[in-house]
């Protein structure tokens, strides 16, 4: 991911949450600390974006999404395949994000990872919708697999 891509990865993002990150906010997702960011293309053009962050032992998933258009061709699964193999090769144990509970196709995502539901947040977002906190063991061993 580059600065240059930020345009698109925020018309992405416009069309793609109710309450999406502006543009100075994506900027500074960047340059978070344990960045692990992502972005897919079809051609020459970006179809998907991930934003991550490895913190130790966990990476937190911050946001993810594909364009509306190029959806339902596994960009998603892709991104998020990509990420969590990153963040297992950097050591890795645990992965979490929160996603709203009313994004069936997210959670669908993600439980094709192995996420599971850990909780629920009761008006984690600004407009009082709530949110799934969803995690995943990374695991070492191929036994556990």
């Amino acid at each position: 991911m580059l600065p240059a891509d930020l345009g698109r990865i925020a018309a992405i993002e416009e069309t793609s949450f109710s309450a999406p990150w502006s543009l100075a906010m994506l900027a500074a997702a960047m340059h978070f600390s344990g960045s692990l960011n992502y972005v897919i293309q079809i051609g020459d053009e970006i179809a998907g974006y991930m934003f991550a962050r490895l913190v130790s032992e966990e990476l937190h998933i911050i946001n993810l999404a594909v364009d509306p258009r190029m959806r339902r061709k596994g960009l998603g699964l892709k991104l998020l395949h990509d990420v969590l193999n990153q963040a297992t090769l950097a050591g890795a144990r645990w992965a979490y994000l929160e996603v709203r509970t009313a994004n069936l196709a997210a959670i669908r995502l993600y439980q094709k990872q192995g996420f599971r539901i850990i909780r629920k947040h009761h008006g984690y977002y600004e407009d009082g919708s709530d949110a799934y906190e969803m995690g995943l063991i990374i695991t070492h061993d191929k036994e556990a697999r």
